[in-house]
């Protein structure tokens, strides 16, 4: 029995997963009590999702700061910036692409497969 075009046509489509990220962000003029709020989908069955503290640091003068490649997937770093990225079940630490000069104090933030707000709501 020949399948025609069309048939071909939609059920290929259905086989495609689609993976579409969604992220919100609200000021403290659209919230009652002044807060910001930020949120986001992770749509991805592979995703690292965990969110992630980033604890404050202060660095000495001349400190470098790694670059990481991005990596969506679990794990999406290895490094000691925060317990959560531990070397843990032998994993090697993810090698830089490069390095930039640090600044003298970091705010500690959370992030997941991106950055979602410092400490103080910025």
């Amino acid at each position: 029995m020949a399948v025609s075009p069309l048939r071909c046509a939609l059920l290929s489509s259905a086989l495609v997963v689609a993976e579409a990220c969604t992220s919100i962000a609200v000021g403290r003029a659209a919230t009652v009590d002044d807060s910001t709020l930020v949120t986001q989908t992770d749509d991805c069955a592979e995703c690292d999702s965990r969110i992630v503290h980033i604890p404050a640091r202060d660095h000495a003068p001349g400190s470098m700061r790694p670059i990481l490649p991005y990596a969506a997937s679990f794990p999406r770093e290895v490094s000691d910036r925060s317990p959560q990225y531990s070397e843990s079940d032998g994993r090697p630490a993810t090698e830089p692409l490069g390095y930039i000069p640090q600044v003298l104090h970091t705010f500690a933030y959370w992030e997941t497969t991106n950055p979602i707000m410092n400490e103080h709501g910025v």
